[in-house]
This record gives structure tokens, C-alpha cells and sequence, in this order.
């Protein structure tokens, strides 16, 4: 059991969705802990003069949400983007006193009842694990693997419902010369691909601009790093985003299908790297055509 004053902290990230935004709080809401955890709100500026009536909305929202231990909240004058806003908040929250790890949550997620639950109790059984990057609650795959344990390693972050922790994030470079200079080394680039061989293509976008994603470079930092990400074998969040209201998530029913809103995991064993496993992993990425690969991972990963 995690102890009240070691619980994770919310950081959950909203923009012009108000509707979803209200959704994802009822949603969490049902998690019966939630009152137990401390959350921060980080909303986004407006790109142009339709998102500020939008944004009113959201923050009229925030400004109703309550039931938990605390609440900050920070909003941007200025339209960041949500790889910045992202990256930004996460520094500004481990800045904060005494907090180690953190949920970190979008406004257009449903959640499983045992999602606090999950994340906070994997967490902090895995905290001292020098092998592993990040906590998730989604799962890639569109129907339960049937794995011997309910988590698994994977080699590739996966950004919906996700954690980590103080001295991982620490480690961390997110400067754009760094991430050209990596890419430049051909060993880099085909370790990346240990996850998938779109990580490396997706990097290439992400220097030339295609794309504005964090998630792909925090990849990267994972890769570099040895890390790997603890997945569930079922997901406890689904993506409620892809209704072509968002961004970055299209239309695209098929990657909530593992999503089962009453599954709870209740061992954290000790995980080793199986390369079955891996190889599962590889194959749901590794499609010989380029334009698949760009519209399929443009779903999954926050771009």
C-alpha cells in the first residue's frame, strides 16, 4: 500500500476542449483515492482568435474542478504547443517540494476505476528499477497478449495515462541540437528501432519540423539510457480524442479495444526483458509502408 504523503502528483495538461476536459475529470473521479492526490493544471495559450472564447470555457471548467488533496493552476498567454507545454510543466512540477514522481494525463482520457491505483502502486514498486523509464496504462496491443504476468516491458514509451519519476526525468536532454547530433549516429538510430522501426522516421520529422512531439524524444532518452516502459497487458485509459476533435488524434476506434474499465492489477513482479515480447512489440510497428507507419503512429504518439 502507498502511503498518502508518497503518493504520485497529477499533472494533467488541457488546451480548448472543455466538454472533454469535463469527461476526463468525471472520469478520474471514479478512482475512489483521488481525493488523496495533489493535482496541477497546465492549460495552453490560444494559436488564433477562435481558441479564446475555447479556452474561456476550459478554464471556467478548471476553475470547478475540486475533490482532490490540492489543486494548482497555470495557464500560458502564449500558445507553447504541447511538446513544450509538456516538457515545461513536467520541470516546473518536479521543481516543487517533495515530489518524485507524477501521473501525467491529458484532457481527453477515460480511465479505469483502478487507474490511481495502478499507477501509483507501480510507481512505487518500481521506483528503484535502473531499467525502466516510465509507468503507462495503455497497452498497444487491440486484445489481451495472454502473457504470464498482467505487465510487461516495452520498449517504447507510450504517452496516454502515463508516470515517471524525479531522477529518471533529471536525466533527460530535450535540446534540438542534441537530438540532431543522436540522430546523425547510425548506432543511435538503429537502437531506437529496438521499439519500432517508425521511431527513427518519426525522429527525422520531428528535426525537420514535420511534427512537434516529446514523446518521440523522450524515446530517444530512453533508448540511449536503457530504459524501457512497464505496460499492462489491458489498458485501464482509453483515447476519448479520437473523435477528430483533437490535434493530434484522429478518428480511430480500433486503439481502444484493449481498454477494459474494470481491470485491476494487483501483483508488480519483478520484470525481466523478454524478447518475445520485443518482438510482439517490433511487429505492430514494423509495416513496410512508410504512409501507414506515419497516419498509425500519428494516433498513438502526442504530436
Amino acid at each position: 500500500m502507498v502511503k498518502n504523503n508518497s503518493l504520485p502528483t497529477i499533472i494533467l495538461f488541457v488546451y480548448n476542449r472543455a466538454t472533454h476536459l469535463k469527461k476526463t475529470i468525471l472520469s478520474l473521479k471514479k478512482n475512489k483515492q483521488h481525493k488523496n492526490y495533489n493535482i496541477v493544471i497546465f492549460g495552453d495559450g490560444p494559436k488564433n482568435k477562435s481558441d479564446v472564447l475555447k479556452i474561456q470555457k476550459v478554464k471556467l471548467e478548471v476553475k470547478n474542478i475540486k475533490g482532490f488533496k490540492s489543486k494548482r493552476t497555470f495557464f500560458s498567454l502564449k500558445n507553447k504547443g504541447l511538446a513544450k507545454s509538456i516538457i515545461d510543466g513536467i520541470n516546473k512540477v518536479f521543481k516543487m517540494k517533495n515530489v518524485n514522481s507524477v501521473i501525467v494525463l491529458e484532457d481527453d482520457l477515460n480511465f479505469s476505476k483502478y487507474f490511481l491505483d495502478y499507477m501509483s502502486k507501480a510507481l512505487h514498486n518500481y521506483k528503484d528499477s535502473k531499467n525502466i523509464g516510465s509507468i503507462s496504462a495503455y497497452s498497444f496491443f487491440k486484445k489481451d497478449p495472454k502473457y504470464k504476468n498482467d505487465l510487461y516491458l516495452s520498449p517504447r514509451h507510450s504517452s496516454w495515462g502515463w508516470g515517471t519519476w524525479k531522477n529518471q526525468w533529471k536525466k533527460f536532454i530535450w535540446k534540438k541540437n542534441w537530438v540532431k547530433a543522436k540522430y546523425k549516429n547510425k548506432k543511435i538510430r538503429e537502437k531506437i528501432n529496438f521499439g519500432g522501426k517508425d521511431l527513427s522516421i518519426m525522429l527525422k520529422q520531428q528535426i525537420d519540423y514535420k511534427i512537434d512531439s516529446w514523446s518521440i524524444i523522450f524515446d530517444l532518452n530512453c533508448s540511449i539510457n536503457d530504459l524501457y516502459c512497464i505496460s499492462p497487458k489491458k489498458s485501464l485509459v482509453e483515447n476519448t480524442g479520437l473523435d477528430n476533435s483533437g490535434i493530434h488524434c484522429k478518428y480511430d476506434k480500433s486503439l481502444n479495444l484493449n481498454f477494459d474499465k474494470n481491470y485491476q492489477i494487483k501483483k508488480f513482479p519483478t520484470l525481466e526483458v523478454d524478447i518475445n515480447i520485443i518482438k510482439d512489440v517490433q511487429r505492430l510497428f514494423d509495416v513496410s509502408n512508410y504512409q501507414k507507419i506515419k497516419n498509425k503512429f500519428k494516433k498513438i504518439i502526442n504530436i
